[in-house]
């Protein structure tokens, strides 16, 4: 039983790619940020009006397709937000939802237009200093912080 258990973890970290993540001007909050995947995939931020956190933002990544993601009235870390990706003709929506009106501290739901969608939970209830857990898209993502604090420096996700 344990070579299978160790054959799993094996396989399974043999098929994660890495996705860094850094904040434009020490603030991804205002400024946005750039991220760069170790299998070539890159994607650039920008925040709507300079402020993710009230308005959102739009992505654009090295795929060709754009993400527009727009707050709801709360906010989008207080109540959540709206998302369109537009890639190869396609359009695909995500709507999220935070837990407890606090997605930094509670996590989220992730309800979508093409799958079951996802969920977010943050380590030690503070997504912005340890990170957390999402599962999105089919795949799950470990994210951790650098330096404790995700959105002045930016964070590192394993995917799997």
């Amino acid at each position: 039983m344990k070579h299978i258990f160790v054959l799993f973890v094996l396989t399974s970290l043999a098929h994660a790619r890495t996705l860094e993540t850094l904040c434009k001007d020490n603030d991804c909050f205002q400024s946005g940020w750039t991220s760069q995947g170790s299998d070539g995939f890159g994607l650039t931020c920008e925040c709507t009006q300079n402020d993710c956190k009230k308005y959102g933002w739009r992505s654009t990544d090295t795929d060709g397709s754009t993400y527009d993601v727009v707050c709801k009235a709360g906010g989008c870390f207080v109540e959540g937000w709206s998302s369109t990706q537009v890639l190869n003709g396609y359009t695909l929506y995500d709507q999220v939802t935070c837990n407890q009106n606090d997605c930094l501290k509670y996590g989220s739901r992730i309800k979508t237009s093409y799958d079951s969608g996802g969920k977010v939970t943050c380590f030690q209830e503070n997504c912005q200093k340890y990170g957390g857990l999402m599962y999105w898209r089919g795949e799950l993502w470990q994210t951790t912080c650098h330096n404790g604090d995700c959105y002045k420096y930016g964070w590192t996700s394993e995917i799997n």
